[in-house]
């Protein structure tokens, strides 16, 4: 594609924002909300009490963590096919549990505006709501994931150091996209912990570089198995400038010590801490951490939280899209041979990239089938790497 550039921009479309508030520490007991509708009014509706606390919320995370340990040793089967029904009565339940978070939250003037389909939603909420699966929440048609392209945003609780966001640069024009590719799929063991090969891994690799072989616009650079060292990472981050940031392997959340929490490279983790530094000295614009959890890692608690991991990239200024729960690798490979297609070959904007892989990953057989749901994105979904002459 001789000539051909891409230039950071914002996707004109349709947006909507809905915020959900936890209560406050003025002797508030019930969650509020804020809605900020596709059309903008001059005068616009207060933040809004919806009459419920953690009492009515907390059931549905419960119920959902039960089926997602259902999900998870399916994933930890491999590829065989659950029984005959048992993907259907998931379903059922997921949407049930979707349907009961969408009636709670969402007021019924605004039910219709997220009914019709194709907004850019952004999903604001402090950290007391992160573990809650927003983007599940379903309107008797649909899940809103599937409907809409969705990111999520953070009102934090406490200040952090002042950043330049690399979407800062909109409109500036990129000769190459600049990709860093890192895949652990058999690390070293360290200590007591020992790590499952990861097989998919490769394949997901093997994808993505496929789908980006013979492109003079792209610039992947690839840090693999033996090669992608705790150093070697170091020293890529400190000598490039990357525009993506694509790890597939493990993950590992320290419950006890979220500082302790981090990637699994070859050799040793890069916790949060040294990921922030690291990352922060050149920013960019997405990383997308396609990882599971550590086979021997304590349980944790929070499944639908990648937070703790996902803050130490956001701080620099990133976009982060990750999954919340294990996926299987084949499921994992599809994902990101799909995202990558639509959000590079076709130029699409992230969370039009992200719905056009759920989609797709939905209606495959698959041994994980509900990996599509998984996914959340940290990040405005309006960005898009538009591709110009």
């Amino acid at each position: 594609m001789p000539g051909t550039k891409f230039k950071l921009d914002w996707y004109a479309g349709a947006s909507a924002q809905v915020e959900v508030f936890s209560p406050g520490a003025a002797g508030e007991i019930t969650y509020k909300l804020k809605y900020t509708s596709p059309f903008r009014s001059t005068i616009r509706p207060p933040v809004e009490d919806r009459q419920l606390g953690p009492e009515e919320l907390d059931p549905i995370n419960q119920q959902l963590d039960q089926l997602v340990t259902t999900l998870d040793a399916r994933a930890a089967a491999g590829a065989a096919q659950p029984p005959a029904g048992a993907s259907d009565a998931v379903l059922r339940n997921i949407e049930m549990l979707g349907r009961q978070l969408l009636s709670l939250i969402i007021p019924r003037y605004v039910q219709p505006d997220l009914r019709g389909g194709g907004l850019f939603l952004e999903i604001g909420m402090d950290e007391a709501l992160l573990n809650y699966p927003w983007e599940l929440m379903h309107d008797g048609e649909n899940f809103l994931c599937l409907k809409h392209s969705v990111g999520r945003f953070v009102n934090g609780s406490t200040g952090i150091p002042g950043f330049q966001a690399p979407v800062s640069h909109i409109g500036s024009s990129l000769d190459k996209l600049a990709i860093l590719l890192i895949s652990v799929p058999n690390p070293q063991p360290r200590g007591t912990a020992v790590f499952e090969n990861l097989p998919g891994a490769e394949a997901e690799t093997k994808a993505i570089c496929d789908v980006l072989a013979g492109r003079d616009d792209v610039m992947l650079e690839t840090l693999l198995g033996k090669n992608a060292t705790y150093n070697n990472v170091f020293q890529a981050l400190s000598n490039g400038s990357y525009h993506i940031v694509h790890y597939n392997g493990h993950a590992h959340f320290n419950e006890k010590k979220p500082h302790l929490s981090g990637l699994v490279l070859y050799d040793r983790d890069m916790t949060t801490g040294a990921i922030k530094n690291y990352f922060a000295q050149s920013p960019p614009i997405l990383c997308f951490i396609n990882a599971c959890e550590t086979a021997k890692a304590a349980v944790w608690k929070d499944r639908y939280d990648i937070f703790r991991l996902a803050r130490a990239f956001l701080e620099t200024g990133a976009y982060l899209l990750g999954s919340r729960w294990k996926i299987n690798d084949e499921a994992a490979a599809e994902f990101a041979k799909e995202f990558y297609r639509s959000l590079l070959l076709e130029g699409k904007p992230l969370g039009n990239s992200i719905l056009d892989a759920r989609k797709i990953c939905k209606g495959k057989e698959s041994s994980n089938e509900f990996a599509w749901a998984s996914y959340i994105l940290y990040g405005d979904p309006r960005i898009c790497f538009r591709k110009v002459d």
